[in-house]
């Protein structure tokens, strides 16, 4: 956390204090200066380790879903190097329901315990500077101010002493199949998530919490290994846009 408390307090763009203003000129100033300190400070974290949790309100169903675990994330560091992650949840009402996905190189491992087996997904090659897919979860660990702004209609709606509250909205189809309006909340004091809750569009609220995020993180690239298979479980490897590939954006379906 020093490297981050270092950086923003060179960070001389955006309102320490004070409401937001009323003057639509002066609240996207306001706007831009989150996004583009949040963006310096996002580049700048090489690991990070956040504990994790997921509500989903299921109102088809009439039920609530809670998952507690962890994510985990090394940036790539050389030629060749991609960056990796990790995330790991757990039913809080039933500890043998878990979901695990790695990210390794140019692949995503899903482990389905129900299934018994991993899935394979290959990921498509990114396009020259940038990443495999801006999805609505990549808010949550950085995406490019710019990227973001061409993305997704976002709008500083609430600033207190802790938290930035940001609405976003896709303009994109593909997005909208996820999600239809959701909120970021980014900590004051160093631009890090706090908090994603998004609609999708079934009507589902999906809210990841995420009250305790270490950066540096002591992690290898070992720490990203693919899993391995588990004596009576198989190996799927699903098409590229399979349906993994969606359940990594809008996990909580």
């Amino acid at each position: 956390m020093r490297l981050i408390a270092a950086t923003v307090c060179l960070l001389m763009t955006a309102p320490i204090w004070g409401q937001l203003p009323d003057d639509p000129k002066e609240r996207t100033k306001w706007l831009d200066a989150v996004l583009d300190n949040w963006e310096l400070v996002m580049t700048k974290v090489q690991t990070l380790e956040a504990k994790c949790e997921r509500t989903t309100d299921d109102k088809v169903f009439n039920n609530k879903e809670i998952y507690r675990g962890s994510a985990k994330f090394m940036k790539g560091t050389g030629p060749g190097m991609t960056s990796r992650a990790s995330l790991f949840m757990q039913n809080v009402n039933n500890t043998k329901v878990y979901e695990h996905l790695i990210l390794s190189g140019a692949f995503l491992y899903e482990v389905a315990p129900a299934a018994k087996e991993i899935r394979v997904h290959k990921l498509p090659e990114p396009q020259a500077g940038q990443n495999v897919d801006h999805n609505l979860l990549a808010l949550l660990f950085g995406m490019k101010a710019k990227d973001a702004k061409q993305r997704y209609q976002i709008d500083l709606v609430k600033a207190d002493q802790h938290y930035f509250y940001l609405r976003v909205e896709p303009k994109m189809q593909n997005d909208k199949a996820d999600f239809a309006v959701a909120q970021l909340a980014l900590v004051r004091s160093t631009y890090l998530p706090r908090q994603l809750e998004f609609q999708q569009a079934n009507k589902n609220v999906v809210r990841w919490d995420l009250p305790e995020i270490q950066t540096p993180a002591n992690l290898r690239p070992a720490d990203f290994e693919p899993p391995s298979l588990p004596a009576g479980w198989k190996m799927n490897q699903i098409p590229s846009g399979g349906v993994g590939a969606s359940k990594v954006r809008s996990t909580g379906n």
